[in-house]
């Protein structure tokens, strides 16, 4: 008999992997599902260590209860497998309305029907059928770990932003807190009378009674998060390909989001950064930064992962994905509206998932949950154009209260309250017309600042440009404006919009 080959009762160490090996594949498939929107690594590993965890759990109950080597080790790998597939079958099954209760007791009858088989094989039968789940969790591992492999080496030889030096004089003096708040998807004042009939003056007016500057004819520079925020926060343009973007690309371009250029400049200064993490999981922390929070306790990249696992159902009863999405959001509100007691100059940015869908609030506060609407990506009807306008209503309050609570001190700071893209109430078809187009990429823009900057904020200037000029008035830096563009982006197309 070969070495290795087991007999009798005996299991070699390599049948008694086998569960280890099965449980293995399930973050690791997760983890390259998911690497697009960058991950940090600290959620990756708590998602092996809870694999693991559990993993070892399974199979000392299987060692305790089970005498045969080869029951033991086929009991566990029917377990683990049951424990990290549900979720995914759920989702995979839920659009055809099958219900917990039914897929839990398919999972019983299909498991009883193997134990009932495993009962009656012969043990050769059986070490066969581990070392078959061996071969099989070891072919899916190693081909999931030569994927992340290639993700990771493109990713550090991406060279979709530019670089730019920024190369300032020491100014004197003291330097203004800065708040970059990025509302997602909120459409410009003029799109919404348009289109959704709503009339946005008054907040607008509230925030000129402040001393912003509304500009009311401002354009994003791209029409996707992952593009604008970067291309903003970077000060330059994307080196886009003309087809589809690689998801190597989008990890880099969700990491210079958080860990930007244009904090990294400020940090070089004296400034604190702030990140106030934001409730989409791309953005929910910063390694960058000083002081780095989210309001919910699990991570949305944890959360994610247990979802699709037999944790499943009761997170859904209890509500835990929406959970970790309004804490986040809650969380965020607060935290941009406390006043900051020490002096030294602050960075703040927080990308609020607001007026984004799905639309949870109205002007009094949250719906309740039935009355929650996740629209898809067409044309908003009456009843979602109602509930964006009424999110908006809530956002505007939330605003006001932030600006009037970070504005109270007797240093003004510069406030850049700003959508990535519009609200693409014309829907998001991969053909678009002329006017989807210039309403996605409309976008609601106010800023708060000296009149050094905001004269030189005029109607045509991109955000691309914001941050070139507070760091040519502020720090001195010799940055000049690059040239105002706008991009449609679709799945496999990227059209320059002539302004």
């Amino acid at each position: 008999m070969t070495e290795g080959a087991s007999t009798g009762n005996q299991a070699t160490w390599w049948d008694v992997a086998t569960p280890w090996l099965v449980a293995t594949v399930f973050p690791l498939s997760v983890w390259l599902a998911y690497f697009g929107e960058a991950p940090r690594w600290i959620n990756v590993f708590a998602t092996f260590g809870f694999t693991w965890i559990v993993c070892g759990f399974i199979v000392a109950a299987c060692h305790w209860v089970l005498r045969r080597g080869e029951m033991r080790a086929i009991t566990a790998t029917l377990v683990v497998l049951n424990f990290f597939t549900y979720g995914h079958a759920h989702w995979a099954l839920m659009s055809f309305g099958v219900r917990h209760m039914w897929l839990v007791l398919a999972y019983a009858v299909v498991t009883g029907l193997i134990t009932a088989w495993l009962c009656r094989a012969q043990t050769e039968s059986i070490f066969r059928l581990v070392r078959l789940s061996r071969v099989v969790a070891g072919l899916m591992i190693c081909l999931a770990t030569a994927s992340l492999a290639k993700e990771i080496r493109s990713a550090g030889t991406q060279t979709i932003i530019p670089p730019v030096v920024v190369a300032t004089s020491q100014t004197p003096g003291p330097r203004p807190d800065i708040y970059f708040i990025l509302v997602d998807g909120y459409a410009r004042s003029d799109m919404l009378k348009r289109y959704a009939g709503y009339d946005n003056t008054p907040f607008e007016d509230s925030l000129a009674q402040r001393g912003f500057k509304i500009r009311s004819e401002a354009k994003s520079n791209y029409s996707q998060t992952r593009f604008s925020v970067s291309s903003t926060l970077n000060m330059q343009y994307l080196e886009l390909p003309a087809g589809s973007v690689p998801t190597s690309a989008d990890s880099v371009l969700w990491t210079r989001i958080r860990d930007s250029k244009a904090a990294e400049v400020l940090r070089s200064h004296g400034y604190r950064y702030r990140y106030v993490g934001s409730a989409f999981p791309p953005l929910e922390s910063s390694s960058l930064a000083d002081e780095s929070s989210r309001g919910s306790i699990i991570p949305a990249y944890i959360g994610t992962f247990l979802s699709t696992t037999i944790c499943q159902p009761p997170m859904l009863a209890y509500q835990v994905p929406s959970q970790i999405y309004l804490s986040n959001l809650q969380g965020q509100l607060q935290r941009l509206a406390e006043v900051r007691q020490d002096d030294q100059p602050c960075f703040t940015f927080a990308h609020v998932m607001l007026p984004h869908p799905p639309f949870v609030y109205c002007a009094e506060g949250l719906v309740p949950e039935k009355d929650y609407l996740y629209p898809p990506n067409e044309l908003y009807d009456s009843k979602v154009m109602k509930a964006y306008v009424s999110q908006i209503d809530y956002l505007n309050a939330r605003l006001l209260e932030m600006v009037d609570s970070v504005c109270a001190g007797k240093a003004k700071p510069i406030v850049i309250i700003q959508a990535d893209h519009g609200g693409g109430i014309l829907g998001k078809p991969d053909e678009p017309s002329t006017e989807q187009v210039a309403e996605r990429l409309a976008i609601f823009s106010a800023i708060h600042a000296p009149e050094s900057i905001t004269r030189e904020l005029s109607s045509s200037i991109t955000p691309v440009n914001h941050f070139r000029i507070l760091f040519r008035e502020l720090l001195g830096a010799p940055l000049e404006n690059l040239p105002d563009r706008s991009f449609f982006y679709s799945d496999h197309l990227i059209e320059m919009v002539d302004e």
